[in-house]
């Protein structure tokens, strides 16, 4: 995650975050400029207690990407090509009640799913380590000294004979042990899954330097984001309209980076850079019925890419200018740019400077 990591573990779960505002700050020059070099970190863990000991681990949904840990000078520590997976399962976790984490290059949401028979009250996670916990709104709030983790008001559902119905789920908290309560019952003769979903900063998967600007949706739900990249390394995919970094890599020099989600954020359908040799940034996304994404964005690129019959096809720029809190550096000054992409995020249907 961005700014920590979260373990998972046989039971329970483990979120280890550190301050990485400080850590930014000492990246733009913070130790030169008198800030201590002491980062600030902060645990939390989740115990499931009374969980099954022998619940079974399972991994799904492997991705294409792997990492490399060459760590140290101990060859036997040494491990290559580590798969990354994207759907974990507890199975057993307690009787009768599997417990599913998904994870995603944006986030993470889990579900308890409950089989004919099961005891709800079973579900018992302590959390543990945090500067405090409460419910508002019907959300979980769980805060350190960093940041906050919450868990949205849990949504409840059966599917009885091919119909989705949802059931009334609200959570209980005593003690900083979490579970759930269904006031209104449910039909413990089908299967019941229990689904809260996660919100805390997550990482976008780039070895790149990388800020996230904007972002929109469309009517299938899906979701896009838009932002900066400083170089190659923003996970890009096949047939999107440009997988390489634009720019000469130099500082304050960026790239346009635009991400479409499927509509639960678990895969990506088009990851793409937009740019010219120097730097540029979006600011505002928006869709049409038929998919198609517009941005709106300023560029210091003279050779930024225009398409269609642009209303200007020429860069006027002006005077240099550069923002430390975004790092980006405009050395002949920025036009505004207006530019189309068709759904499936490969063709450019049309660019213009203003």
């Amino acid at each position: 995650m961005d700014g920590g990591a979260l373990y998972f573990e046989n039971d329970g779960l483990t979120y280890s975050f550190y301050d990485k505002k400080k850590v930014r700050a000492m990246h733009y020059g913070g130790l030169l400029k008198g800030l201590s070099s002491e980062i600030k970190c902060h645990t939390v863990k989740i115990k499931f207690l009374g969980a099954n000991p022998d619940s079974k681990n399972e991994a799904f949904e492997k991705g294409s990407d792997y990492e490399n840990f060459f760590l140290g000078n101990n060859q036997s520590k040494w491990k290559g090509h580590v798969k990354n997976y994207h759907r974990i399962w507890y199975k057993n976790m307690y009787a009768n009640i599997d417990y599913e984490v998904i994870t995603s290059t944006k986030g993470l949401k889990y579900n308890f799913y409950l089989r004919p028979g099961a005891d709800p009250s079973q579900i018992q996670m302590k959390y543990d380590g945090a500067k405090k916990i409460k419910l508002k709104n019907e959300q979980l709030i769980v805060v350190t000294t960093i940041d906050s983790i919450i868990e949205k008001k849990p949504y409840a559902y059966q599917n009885i004979h091919g119909k989705i119905k949802t059931i009334t789920c609200k959570y209980i908290l005593k003690d900083n042990v979490l579970s759930f309560a269904f006031p209104d019952g449910y039909n413990k003769d089908f299967d019941l899954v229990i689904d809260p979903v996660l919100i805390f900063a997550a990482q976008s998967g780039s070895t790149a330097d990388n800020f996230g600007m904007t972002g929109t949706y469309d009517q299938n739900g899906n979701l896009y984001s838009g932002g900066t990249a400083f170089n190659n390394g923003y996970p890009v995919t096949v047939g999107a309209y440009n997988i390489n970094f634009s720019g000469p890599m130099g500082a304050g020099i960026t790239d346009i980076v635009l991400t479409k989600y499927n509509s639960i954020g678990t895969a990506l359908i088009y990851s793409t850079y937009l740019g010219g040799t120097q730097a540029e940034i979006v600011t505002s996304l928006i869709t049409d019925a038929t998919g198609n994404l517009y941005l709106y964005g300023a560029t210091g690129s003279s050779n930024f890419p225009t398409a269609g019959s642009p209303f200007d096809a020429t860069f006027n720029g002006g005077t240099y200018i550069s923002f430390v809190f975004n790092g980006t550096t405009f050395n002949s000054g920025t036009d505004i740019f207006v530019s189309k992409f068709n759904a499936a995020g490969s063709v450019l249907l049309g660019s213009t400077f203003i």
